[in-house]
C-alpha cells in the first residue's frame, strides 16, 4: 500500500505543478527566442516599473499621485499609485505587457499633487530577453 499512495502522491503533485507552469509561461515568461545563437531563459521574476520623484533639491517628494495612460486596455481606469515616503511609485509591471506592441508603446505619466501637475512622454516595452516589462526611453527619476 505506501508505494501505491506514493504513485498517487505523486500523480497528484506533477497535475497541481503543471498547470502552475503551464499558466506562469503563458503569462509572458516562456523562453525568449534565440538572439544571436543565444538562447535565454526568462527567470520567475514579477517585475515592476517605478519611478521616483523628486523636489528641485533632489529630495523625494511623497505624495504624488502618478497615472499611467497610453495603453488603453491597462492604464486607462486604474487607480492612480502614490509616491511613499522614499519619492518612489510603480507605474507599470509585467502584466501590461500584454497591452504593449512589440516594438514597445510611447505613453504617458501623469504625476499630480495638490494644483501642480506634470506630464513625462516614456516608452515602454520589452526587455532584451522578451521576458519582462521595461522602460525603453524617458527618465526613471522626476523632478517635481
Amino acid at each position: 500500500m505506501p508505494l501505491l499512495f506514493t504513485r498517487v502522491l505523486s500523480a497528484v503533485v506533477t497535475a497541481m505543478t503543471v498547470p502552475s507552469l503551464l499558466a506562469a509561461q503563458t503569462a509572458g515568461r516562456l523562453p525568449s527566442r534565440a538572439g544571436s545563437g543565444v538562447q535565454r531563459m526568462c527567470d520567475m521574476r514579477y517585475k515592476l516599473l517605478t519611478l521616483t520623484v523628486v523636489d528641485a533639491k533632489g529630495a523625494p517628494v511623497s505624495g504624488v499621485q502618478v497615472t499611467l495612460s497610453g495603453i488603453a486596455a491597462s492604464g486607462e481606469g486604474r487607480p492612480p499609485h502614490t509616491t511613499a515616503a522614499d519619492g518612489r511609485a510603480q507605474f507599470a509591471e509585467d502584466a501590461d505587457m500584454q497591452f504593449v506592441a512589440a516594438g514597445g508603446a510611447d505613453v504617458t505619466v501623469t504625476l499630480r499633487k495638490g494644483r501642480k501637475a506634470r506630464r513625462i512622454p516614456l516608452r515602454i516595452g520589452r526587455d532584451a530577453a522578451g521576458c519582462h516589462i521595461a522602460l525603453l526611453k524617458g527618465p526613471s527619476t522626476i523632478r517635481f
